[in-house]
């Protein structure tokens, strides 16, 4: 992969890109199956209707990067921060993925799926997750702050608190027992 170039209908496999800067490269429609990115910085690239499987993006840099319908599967994500990413253009789905400790401020994610996804001690800070799926996610420890959950769906979600007076929740989904944590906030015990 070169600098500056555009990639279309590539399929990569077992790529090692880890520790390496990839800059202004536009990918489309591409696959990439089983790639290391482990502490790869990524600046001013664009993703767009690609997938990733099985790939290790862990403690990778993106700056100023779009993705654009980007599907991640069983894909490891641990400890990115999300927040230098291109905002005007984002569009992704988890699923199966491994995003502990990750941080999310200031963008517009509405509709992203998070499922079956590992997403502990993540931050979401000043965020907007209107219509967001955490169906089947471990939220162990995550926080919520200043965020709009409007119509999320923390159905069968686990480990999670969000924080009622610091969020807007209207309209979310949330199942028992886990709803429960929604008190927490309000200092009452809660008896069987």
């Amino acid at each position: 992969m070169d600098n500056n170039d555009l990639y279309e209908n590539e399929d990569y496999k077992n790529l090692d890109s880890s520790n390496k800067s990839l800059q202004a490269i536009t990918f489309e429609e591409c696959i990439f199956t089983k790639c290391k990115f482990i502490e790869s910085k990524f600046i001013n690239v664009k993703f767009v209707s690609c997938r990733f499987i099985s790939c290790d993006f862990s403690l990778a840099k993106f700056t100023n990067v779009r993705f654009f319908e980007a599907r991640f599967d069983k894909c490891n994500l641990k400890g990115i921060n999300f927040s230098d990413l291109d905002g005007n253009m984002i569009s992704f789905e988890f699923q199966e993925c491994i995003l502990d400790y990750c941080f999310f401020n200031n963008l517009d994610i509405r509709k992203t799926k998070f499922l079956k996804c590992s997403m502990k001690e993540m931050q979401f800070e000043d965020m907007n997750l209107q219509y967001c799926i955490f169906t089947n996610s471990d939220l162990e420890n995550s926080i919520f702050r200043d965020c709009d959950l409007r119509y999320a769906d923390f159905r069968n979600a686990e480990n999670y608190f969000v924080d009622t007076e610091n969020n807007r929740i209207t309209k979310a989904r949330f199942s028992l027992p886990e709803a429960q944590a929604l008190l927490k906030n309000f200092d009452i015990l809660i008896e069987e």
